[in-house]
């Protein structure tokens, strides 16, 4: 793999290891990249980063390259303003730390979107 992206890659959505389509499916398509999250993490808790460097890992030893984070979901209480709310964010935000510390993909767009709305609402 080499260290700078294309303007287009073509990839595909992967549900992590306990989807039917296996990364060897999604290669041989000639895809050279999946998008992706910690499908198995809830809704308000920071991914862990042993589990982001797994997963990163797993796509890398398929040949794949970790195109996209797909989402890091933005849990109920944070959209609601429910008693969880500052410490979900305080680990959303953790999670975006840690994905960029691991030289991170690229966030979709309603990803982005997500991290714009937690920074108007944490600040």
């Amino acid at each position: 793999m080499t260290d700078h992206w294309p303007l287009l890659e073509e990839s595909f959505r992967w549900y992590g290891p306990r989807d039917r389509v296996r990364l060897s499916d999604i290669r041989q398509t000639g895809a050279t990249g999946v998008y992706t999250a910690l499908h198995h993490i809830p809704y308000g808790e920071a991914w862990p980063i042993e589990d982001i460097a797994r997963r990163k890992r797993e796509i890398e030893e398929s040949g794949l390259r970790w195109t996209a984070v797909e989402a890091v979901s933005v849990s109920e209480a944070i959209k609601s303003g429910g008693p969880e709310r500052d410490r979900h964010l305080e680990n959303y935000c953790e999670t975006v730390k840690r994905l960029g510390a691991a030289n991170p993909p690229r966030f979709s767009a309603a990803m982005t979107r997500a991290i714009s709305l937690a920074a108007r609402v944490f600040v």
